[in-house]
């Protein structure tokens, strides 16, 4: 529940969903290029960069698995508060004097339902 996290030229991102964006990423170029092209595509918004790659739907956690769970809102919130927790706790691990941002919300960057992200403030 705790992702790897990389910082790209002063961009924070979860490690798996940077990759999952286009192509994988083999060279550090490559990921610059990548990185280029999100910069371009949000009109040089850094804020709107990481939360498009860092975001994800509380629904791809469970893919392939129907669960009740995914009904029912209290238990969504109280599994959004855990993975807000331990993302804030990596992040705070690895990037101590950075204000990185964790939160969840609904539909956060085009995902369906609720989603968390993460971004520097």
């Amino acid at each position: 529940m705790c992702p790897d996290i990389v910082d790209i030229n002063g961009y924070v991102f979860i490690a798996d969903f940077f990759d999952s964006v286009g192509a994988k990423t083999t060279t550090e170029r490559e990921a610059i290029n990548k990185l280029e092209r999100l910069i371009a595509q949000h009109n040089n918004d850094k804020k709107k960069v990481e939360q498009w790659v860092n975001s994800w739907s509380f629904g791809d956690f469970f893919i392939g698995k129907y669960s009740k769970s995914m009904e029912n809102d209290k238990i969504l919130l109280q599994f959004g508060d855990v993975i807000v927790n331990n993302w804030s706790r990596r992040v705070k691990e690895v990037f101590p004097d950075r204000n990185i941002i964790v939160e969840y919300g609904d539909a956060i960057m085009g995902e369906e339902g609720l989603t968390i992200t993460l971004y520097e403030a």
